[in-house]
């Protein structure tokens, strides 16, 4: 089971989920990060977020579809602190859940 005390905030872009970040009064616990997202790429939204003396230190969990080797790779340079693969159903939750209980107290 998903955790149902915490707050969900969407974004749809790299650029919409850079504006909620930097207005907001309190910044997340964890970013799930999409790779393929409409307008900037998921890449460049992380590095933007690495780039950001506010935001740097922020935990991002990457989600993607790829099983290229070298998009698992580009994405750990970008920053990501680890990757998911968006999998059908119970295991993406398992995952979800295991990452949650890593990374959130």
């Amino acid at each position: 089971m998903i955790r149902s005390d915490l707050t969900v905030i969407e974004a749809f872009s790299g650029e919409a989920g850079l504006a909620v970040l930097r207005s907001a009064a309190a910044l997340p616990q964890l970013i799930l990060l999409d790779l393929k997202t409409t307008g900037m790429s998921g890449f460049d939204t992380l590095r933007k977020i690495r780039a950001d003396i506010h935001l740097k230190d922020l935990v991002v969990v990457v989600l993607t579809s790829s099983s290229m080797p070298s998009d698992i790779e580009k994405a750990y340079k970008a920053g990501a602190n680890t990757v998911l693969f968006k999998t059908v159903g119970l295991q993406l939750r398992r995952d979800l859940n295991q990452v949650l209980g890593e990374w959130i107290a």
